[in-house]
């Protein structure tokens, strides 16, 4: 069970999540959802819409003393807000709301032809999920850094020096800790 985990999270999940989401992955859809006003609105809409959201509302938060997130810096943040746009469930539904069925209309469409609307909404929505995706996880990747600093595979050495060897097992627990404060 615990070999076939990563191939069910990974490959097996996400793709029954396509399937059913009915994402066209076409190249000409591809394409429409780069060229369309549908594609391009919903994708940056996405992305954009949650990421000014998110930081604006953090840095009026910051502004007025409500928030002040300790050993967090704005890139972390930015990171936070791009892994926001992740996720295409209730984005899809919305879509599929939106949209009505233009297969059989027989008045002029106000939009771009090709693909029906939902399909290239759908395609802006996976596009900016990956997109999103990507960008959250680099930024967030190399946040709080030093430039040319490496990934540690270990916690760092003040970490390491907090926690005493000669402590009893019991002071590791909250209990310990909040008892111990009392008693000072």
């Amino acid at each position: 069970e615990e070999s076939m985990a990563p191939i069910s999270a990974f490959f097996v999940v996400p793709i029954f999540a396509l399937a059913n989401a009915g994402i066209p992955l076409t190249g000409d859809a591809l394409a429409e959802a780069f060229t369309t006003s549908i594609g391009l609105g919903v994708m940056l809409g996405l992305l954009l819409g949650k990421l000014i959201g998110i930081v604006g509302a953090s840095a009026l938060a910051v502004r007025f003393g409500a928030l002040k997130p300790p050993e967090l810096s704005w890139p972390h943040i930015v990171g936070a807000a791009l892994l926001a746009g992740i996720g295409f469930t209730v984005a899809i539904f919305i879509a599929e709301l939106s949209f009505e069925d233009v297969s059989s209309a027989t008045a002029p469409l106000p939009f771009e032809m090709g693909t029906v609307p939902v399909e290239q909404a759908k395609m802006g929505i996976f596009i900016a999920t990956i997109i999103a995706a990507v960008l959250g996880y680099v930024l967030l990747f190399f946040a709080g850094r030093e430039p040319g600093q490496h990934a540690r595979s270990e916690p760092p050495q003040d970490a390491v020096a907090a926690i005493s060897d000669d402590a009893p097992p019991e002071a590791d627990t909250i209990e310990a800790a909040s008892a111990d404060e009392r008693s000072t």
